[in-house]
């Protein structure tokens, strides 16, 4: 990791023609982990927001191939931990596949989710405002490639939960757009719980979960 000193710190000060001389030298530099806790030039540039010249700058560098997916699919999911809403819309415009790669987190407990459920778990509305429209508008990439829906399934419950979690309701609304059979389960999932409240706390409003 001592050969990345220089290029991590031309990036924290925003020195893009240091930087740049580096990455002509190797490529490689580009989407490696140059630094601790495996992060990339990408995730340096991202924690700092007024960077974001510096990562225009370095995604333009960076190839949309295979080898360049995994880092910038975890670049991704900084961004949004990150609350870096300007990095999420350069890195989705750069490649929308990335909406739809599943990311194995070990540091979280093992779970594998897709960006939309990250940006609800981190409570990080303007992102999930801003994902939630480019889900609607790249839902056709699901059939063209295959990839898992994530309005289905394991994925469906954990936006599900965490979108309730982060007490934000009205974004659920895309979902049954998309998911018109979302609504049975939504009336069924109200039923369920003003049921467990009235035989529970019978006494009390039925409305108590809300």
């Amino acid at each position: 990791m001592f050969l990345y000193i220089p290029l991590y710190r031309a990036i924290e000060l925003g020195d893009w023609e240091r930087a740049q001389e580096i990455f002509n030298q190797d490529k490689r530099t580009l989407i490696v982990e140059i630094a601790e806790d495996e992060k990339t030039a990408l995730h340096v540039a991202i924690s700092n927001p007024e960077n974001i010249s510096f990562l225009e700058n370095l995604l333009s560098q960076i190839y949309v191939d295979e080898e360049s997916l995994l880092p910038l699919a975890t670049a991704l999911r900084f961004a949004i931990q990150c609350g870096n809403k300007l990095a999420v819309e350069l890195l989705v415009n750069k490649n929308p596949h990335l909406l739809f790669i599943n990311y194995f987190d070990d540091d979280d407990y093992g779970r594998m989710d897709l960006p939309l459920e990250r940006a609800a778990l981190y409570s990080q509305r303007a992102i999930l405002d801003y994902l939630f429209e480019k889900y609607k508008q790249h839902i056709g990439l699901i059939d063209n490639f295959g990839y898992t829906n994530p309005f289905k399934g394991d994925h469906l419950y954990d936006l599900f939960s965490h979108t309730i979690v982060a007490e934000y309701f009205g974004k659920l609304n895309l979902a049954f757009t998309l998911q018109p059979r979302l609504l049975v389960l939504l009336h069924a999932i109200v039923y369920l719980m003003l049921l467990i409240c009235y035989i529970t706390k019978p006494t009390i409003n039925l409305f108590c979960f809300f």
